[in-house]
């Protein structure tokens, strides 16, 4: 309608036409210049391009000389290290002098040091991987700051509360007083667990610090156990109802169960404390800076147990558990087997567990004490 007007369609046609052919000259002039555009930039990378080349050949050159050099170097200093050497192996025979093992281990040391160096340099400057390598080395070192910030603090209070608890166990010892009965039995309930493999089979009675234990129990464990109960503050006399059995067959209350080996040391165990890891760490790295400013064997040795000692605490587990999880070993079975031996405190095919003996209330193996189990 707009164009087929009577009136003035002709005009509207004639002006639609000259704006078609200015757009069409306009995006003509456009694509020459974007043309030419195009042209310039292809012959400035050509040109850079020759650049880029010429200086790679030159630098090319520039290195194979320098590498030439380096060699026909090399092989001056061997010829002469060995006319060196054969003058003086014939001028006097050899003979050993103090302070060559100090050498020895200083320029393996320095291998060692060199090699290490070339290696983290080859891994983190790797040109097609050297960023993402940078930013998780980065990533693992933001890690490493904030575990070990956290580590010292726990390891700081965990090194508070041993304190106090060695100040209260000092107090103990000089202000000795009676123990009531239910804290008494519970001291001697919490110390079983370390010593019988089926603490719940025990019963346990107290009366004005006079312990009884009664129950079945594998034979193997009664004396440690009976032990252990003398051993509990403000125990006086341990009174012995126990019903010894030389294997958990035919014994409800002893099926199933894990065998213990009494209390360990700290650093006897798997998995240390964080007090004991910041400790030993720390001693650990004073002993390596002792070793690395002493000479010969003895520096050597103290190096290698400080970080050895160093390693261990930063790990937390034990050296075959390392290797293990470092070489891919399953070891839980080996630990199953040794955790439940055949014939130690559990029979091969039970799976019901009774309930533990309880001795009648008015019998004398209860007087001064109502059980506890």
């Amino acid at each position: 309608m707009y164009l087929t007007d009577p009136d003035q369609g002709t005009r509207r046609r004639a002006r639609l036409r000259h704006r078609a052919g200015g757009a069409a000259e306009a995006m003509e002039r456009v694509g020459y210049r974007f043309s030419d555009r195009l042209q310039d930039l292809a012959d400035e990378g050509r040109a850079a391009s020759r650049q880029f080349l010429h200086r790679s050949e030159a630098l090319a050159e520039e290195g194979r000389a320098a590498g030439w050099r380096l060699l026909r170097r090399a092989e001056s200093l061997a010829r002469a290290g060995r006319e060196a050497w054969a003058a003086r192996a014939q001028r006097e025979p050899a003979r050993w002098r103090p302070g060559t093992e100090a050498s020895v281990l200083t320029a393996a040391s320095g291998i060692a040091v060199g090699v290490a160096l070339g290696a983290a340099a080859m891994f983190l400057l790797d040109p097609r991987q050297r960023r993402r390598r940078l930013a998780l080395a980065r990533d693992q070192a933001l890690h490493l700051g904030r575990s070990a910030t956290g580590f010292a603090d726990v390891a700081l209070r965990d090194l508070g509360h041993r304190a106090k608890g060695v100040a209260a166990q000092a107090t103990r010892l000089v202000r000795r007083g009676v123990a009531d009965d239910a804290v008494l039995t519970q001291r001697v309930r919490a110390a079983l667990g370390r010593v019988v493999s089926h603490p719940h089979a025990i019963w346990v009675t107290a009366a004005e610090g006079c312990v009884t234990v009664g129950g079945p129990v594998l034979a193997s464990e009664r004396a440690p156990l009976l032990r252990c109960v003398g051993s509990v503050h403000g125990v006086r006399e341990v009174r012995d109802a126990l019903e010894p059995h030389d294997a958990a067959a035919r014994v409800p209350a002893l099926q199933g169960g894990v065998p213990r080996s009494g209390p360990r040391a700290e650093l006897r165990q798997a998995h240390w404390a964080p007090g004991p890891r910041l400790l030993v760490l720390a001693g650990g790295m004073l002993l390596a800076l002792y070793g690395a400013s002493r000479r010969g064997m003895p520096g050597l040795l103290a190096g290698t147990a400080g970080l050895g000692l160093a390693a261990r605490a930063m790990c937390n587990e034990g050296l075959g558990q390392g290797v293990g999880r470092v070489m891919g070993w399953h070891r839980d079975a080996p630990e199953a087997e040794a955790a439940h031996p055949p014939g130690a405190g559990r029979a091969p095919q039970a799976s019901t567990q009774a309930r533990p003996w309880q001795p009648a209330l008015d019998s004398p193996e209860t007087r001064g004490g109502a059980p506890l189990h």
